[in-house]
């Protein structure tokens, strides 16, 4: 042991000695010549024994020539005392027990290192032919046979490696180790060692070792505000990764930015999936990052208010809805000039005088107010079933759906019984879509189609039907999601 301790100092010394930083991303050497100390522990399996525990101790000492990074060529010494050989009795002939036996074994090698470039902690290969000889045999006789091993080469500097290895020496003849052969194992024996050392390298070329991308996480905002400026920061092996290494972000709203650290805004609120990729000429990784997008606190704007149907009669039920911009919450107040007054955001009433009428809305929130008016023409009361009807029922959808409910379906029923009774009205179906909403062109048109087939399903002729996709509302949904804007509108034409 106190030998082991030895060898295990001399190792450190000369790793201390030759140590330099990997992170230089020099790889294993080529053309280059080295030198293998170790030690560890041997075993002998044959005749007398076959208990893979029955360890002994060994050093070893290995030189060769690196041809490649991956391929070496090697002669190699080795001196061990093992556990359990038998010699043969001077007298009888015959095998007895005298402990430990020290062997001698000499060997030339073929090693082969898988990722030799690619990796600091790399697994190999290695084989060859040996001879052992200062046991049991005669000096003219020594036990010949083929070497097969593996072990792991753990890069401490280009110049320097630590490795682990297992190797396994078949012995012939029989009797060339243990003495004569009596038929208890196999007609061979084996020599098996177990080595930790180092490998030391000395002159050569180096080729810089392919280091791949690696991302380890993006430091983003996790929400913003419409054009509000966000940075976005990757970490990851950048100065590390070979060379040349390339980066892009992708926003997920069509903007791209090649460079490592971006900033970028949002034009529209939403939820965005933004993508950071890393590349080199052999890899490539990428991660994803979430950002929620809201709208910018702002003062309430008016952009449109409408009344349905659009020319109603003094028995008809309007109604109104508005298309506001500005930040929640906001507040409304409908007046009409006969005095009354709805502080709902999309009222119903009728008017039972004939004549124009004006409605006034007006939204407030904490940052401001706006107001509009809208005229109304209401026409007497005609009679007649078919005449009597100026609007129709709306029909709502789920969010991101264009699936009719069957809240929907029965709104739309009771359309179908009118339209049914009055075979000369036409109707147009227009239908739309809320912010938020994947594809808001073509979810609305999906919308409109669906109602449009629902009443051709239910014996309408298409031919008195136009449906439209009217695309996205502009509205804030913060607080229902848009429940009352994801719909489709069936507004009669003609009668």
């Amino acid at each position: 042991m106190q030998r082991m301790s030895r060898i295990a100092g001399l190792l450190t010394f000369c790793a201390l000695l030759t140590v330099q930083s990997v992170s230089a991303q020099l790889g294993r050497p080529s053309n280059a010549l080295f030198v293998r100390p170790s030690f560890g522990f041997v075993n002998y399996l044959g005749d007398n024994n076959n208990n893979l525990l029955e360890l002994g101790v060994k050093g070893q000492l290995e030189v060769g020539y690196q041809i490649s990074p991956a391929l070496g060529v090697s002669a190699l010494y080795n001196y061990g005392e093992y556990t359990e050989v038998l010699r043969p009795d001077v007298n009888t002939g015959l095998a007895r027990s005298t402990g430990n036996t020290r062997l001698s074994n000499a060997q030339m090698l073929i090693r082969y290192t898988l990722g030799a470039q690619l990796w600091e902690v790399a697994p190999y290969i290695h084989g060859g032919a040996g001879v052992a000889f200062g046991g049991n045999q005669p000096e003219d006789e020594p036990g010949w046979g083929p070497v097969f091993g593996a072990g792991l080469d753990i890069m401490i500097s280009p110049n320097v490696s630590f490795f682990f290895e297992g190797t396994s020496n078949f012995s012939l003849p029989d009797n060339a180790i243990d003495g004569p052969d009596r038929g208890l194992f196999a007609d061979h024996d084996l020599l098996m060692r177990y080595s930790l050392g180092l490998n030391i390298s000395f002159g050569g070329t180096r080729s810089r070792r392919f280091v791949p991308v690696e991302i380890n996480r993006i430091n983003a905002p996790t929400t913003l505000e419409v054009d509000e400026v966000g940075t976005f920061e990757a970490r990851g092996n950048m100065g590390r990764a070979s060379e040349p290494v390339s980066y892009q972000w992708d926003f997920g709203d069509g903007d791209v930015s090649p460079v490592l650290n971006a900033t970028h805004s949002f034009s529209r609120p939403g939820t965005y999936t933004v993508t950071f990729q890393m590349d080199n000429d052999e890899s490539s990784d990428f991660e994803t990052h979430t950002v929620i997008v809201t709208p910018r606190d702002a003062a309430p704007v008016i952009v449109a208010m409408n009344n349905n149907p659009i020319d109603p009669d003094t028995r008809t039920m309007v109604n109104f809805d508005a298309n506001v911009m500005g930040s929640d919450p906001l507040d409304y107040l409908w007046e009409f000039e006969d005095g009354e007054i709805s502080r709902a955001p999309f009222p119903s009433r009728v008017f039972d005088k004939e004549g124009v009428h004006e409605v006034q809305l007006t939204v407030t929130n904490g940052l401001g107010t706006d107001s509009q008016t809208i005229l109304v023409t209401v026409h007497p009361f005609a009679a007649g079933r078919c005449d009597e009807v100026v609007s129709l029922n709306r029909a709502y959808f789920g969010h991101h759906s264009s699936v009719l409910s069957d809240d929907a379906r029965t709104r739309l029923d009771e359309n179908l019984d009118i339209l049914t009774e009055c075979p000369n009205m036409t109707i147009r179906v227009d239908a739309f879509a809320v912010p938020g909403e994947r594809n808001a062109v073509a979810l609305a048109e999906d919308r409109a189609r669906a109602v449009e087939s629902y009443y051709v399903r239910n014996g309408v002729a298409q031919s008195r039907i136009l449906a439209m996709g009217r695309g996205e509302v502009a509205v804030s949904v913060k607080k229902d999601g848009g429940a009352l804007y994801r719909r489709a509108d069936s507004t009669i034409t003609g009668q």
